[in-house]
């Protein structure tokens, strides 16, 4: 696992809203060890009998071998396969959490759309311009400057070299939105229909960039995914988003990437809000994967699954909040249970 690595831990935690202190470390001190594909069950005793636990320090250059031993230790307790391993900082200042994917009940393989095939690419300066911004959102966060304005339906960061970097992306955006979505949709690199995913977000509101995106949500590689989700959320924090299907969002609920329920879990809390009662019947659908989450120790984490729930369960605004801040997740899961 090498320091790059490190530093896309560092984004996915800053791209959920949270706020990392820590500098890459040289060993990360483990916090909690979380479970997901597993309906909510309580695997304590897997826990156990990993080699890994709380409190132990793991130097980096360990890191990876530390992973491989957690997939044979879960499958060796559970007999389920492990699906992904992430790490995650910080709840606790320098305190970093894994999350272990597992094929449980409330697991289900994705479908991708077919392989694409087209050499179309953006121009390098454009690529050189999407790294720059992993790079100073990485560095917003250490510095503990990672909060964002989502209130013009595209993230502006509120470290000034972070945003100087989105508002070059907005202006390129508004501009070519036609080449950006041919990238998205057809690109065979990877890499490439990530940078158009990101991008696409930051050009300006209309049903052609809104369909683009949420098609991105069946792309195989898991960051096109995430990049894509997470600019329909913030399009989202800013105001309803016409013709935006909630169906392919659930689906990504079972997903064995934990960046996938992630985005995933807040998107539908942005689209949950107004308690529509064919949303919420549908959610009510994914109470596996809803009950997954809302376990997590994390609080930020946790929290959109809580907010789902207490919708389901028709928990009114004010008595969820005072559930969630006193901890009383069993009552909400309860309420959405009895719905």
């Amino acid at each position: 696992m090498k320091r790059i690595l490190v530093r896309t831990f560092a984004l996915l935690f800053a791209l959920s809203g949270c706020v990392m202190h820590a500098e890459d470390p040289q060993s990360f001190h483990i916090g909690v060890i979380d479970f997901f594909g597993d309906d909510g069950a309580d695997l304590s005793s897997a826990r156990q009998k990993l080699s890994i636990h709380s409190g132990d320090v793991i130097p980096l250059a360990k890191m990876e071998s530390a992973e491989e031993a957690i997939r044979a230790e879960v499958f060796a307790a559970t007999g389920m396969k492990v699906t992904d391993t992430e790490l995650l900082c910080c709840d606790v200042p320098d305190v970093w959490d894994i999350y272990v994917g597992v094929e449980g009940s409330s697991y289900r393989p994705l479908e991708h759309r077919k392989a694409q095939e087209g050499t179309v690419t953006l121009p390098s300066e454009i690529m050189t311009l999407y790294f720059k911004d992993l790079e100073e959102l990485s560095e917003a966060v250490r510095l503990g400057q990672g909060k964002e304005d989502d209130s013009k339906g595209y993230a502006l960061t509120e470290y000034p070299p972070s945003r100087n970097v989105q508002v070059a992306m907005r202006a390129y955006a508004l501009g070519h939105v036609v080449e950006i979505e041919h990238v998205l949709r057809d690109a065979k690199d990877a890499q490439q229909r990530q940078a158009a995913a990101m991008l696409l977000g930051y050009s300006d509101r209309s049903e052609e960039q809104v369909a683009g995106l949420a098609a991105a949500v069946d792309d195989s590689d898991s960051e096109v995914r995430n990049n894509a989700t997470r600019a329909l959320e913030v399009m989202l924090a800013s105001g309803p988003v016409k013709g935006l299907d909630a169906t392919p969002f659930i689906r990504l609920l079972y997903s064995g990437k934990w960046s996938d329920r992630n985005k995933a879990s807040m998107l539908l809390y942005r689209m949950s809000a107004a308690r529509d009662a064919a949303l919420l019947l549908k959610l009510r659908e994914a109470m596996g994967p809803l009950t997954d989450g809302a376990h997590w120790h994390s609080a930020g984490h946790a929290y959109p699954f809580l907010e789902i729930l207490g919708r389901i369960g028709g928990v009114d605004e004010k008595r969820l909040q005072q559930l969630i801040e006193s901890g009383d997740k069993e009552q909400i899961i309860k309420a959405a249970l009895q719905r």
